[in-house]
């Protein structure tokens, strides 16, 4: 995730539009036609995968999610095995949705009408910070596997377990959407702020790994 650095610009640029027109505008095209769609799917199987999908990325400042120690384990398992930058990056990387809390109240989005809410929610709709979660904290989990070392002489697993990574994420901002608590644009929105606050961690990591082998 967040690989070429010639689409970052485009990623910055994206992210900062949009969130000055989420500031002008409560809704953008397209927005809610595909909450009414996603709507009508509606069923009670899937309020429950939706709501179970939703708690990966919920809330907080990314360790106050439904089930706190999946971040905390994962962060602590580099900790394990002595991989203090890894440890150190994936905490980096939950605390994206605490940047996000400032971004929300700077747009102050409202929500979609709470008459579709599927849960109750608080707080200004954009960006998601759901999707900002998954995108930095998921995103984060990919990148590693893609580094030498990580699940070697195993690449398929490597391969499947990034391209789970990568659904999840997505599910996440579409469970978002089909709950009715946040708008398509505000889940876009989350997933570039996202991505753009784990290209920030990875830079920063890369310019700490070449200062440390030197010359």
């Amino acid at each position: 995730m967040v690989k070429g650095t010639l689409s970052i610009p485009a990623v910055a640029a994206a992210t900062v539009a949009m969130l000055v027109l989420a500031r002008v505008y409560a809704t953008f095209p397209g927005d809610a036609w595909a909450l009414r769609e996603l709507a009508q799917l509606r069923a009670e199987w899937l309020d429950a995968v939706a709501i179970a999908v939703s708690t990966v990325g919920q809330g907080g400042i990314g360790w106050g999610i439904a089930f706190p120690w999946v971040p905390v384990a994962v962060t602590a398992a580099p900790l394990v095995m002595r991989r203090w930058a890894d440890a150190v990056f994936l905490a980096l990387s939950t605390l994206a949705p605490a940047v996000n809390l400032g971004i929300k109240e700077l747009v102050a989005r409202p929500r979609p009408d709470p008459e579709v809410w599927l849960v109750a929610e608080t707080g200004f709709a954009f960006p998601s910070g759901h999707s900002v979660f998954a995108a930095a904290f998921l995103g984060a989990l990919v990148w590693m596997l893609g580094r030498p070392g990580s699940l070697e002489g195993w690449p398929v697993l490597r391969r499947i377990t990034q391209g789970i990574l990568l659904l999840l994420i997505l599910a996440v901002g579409v469970s978002r959407v089909y709950m009715g608590v946040h708008w398509p644009s505000d889940v876009i929105g989350g997933f570039l702020f996202g991505a753009l606050y784990l290209w920030l961690l990875i830079s920063a990591r890369r310019w700490l790994e070449r200062r440390r082998a030197g010359p």
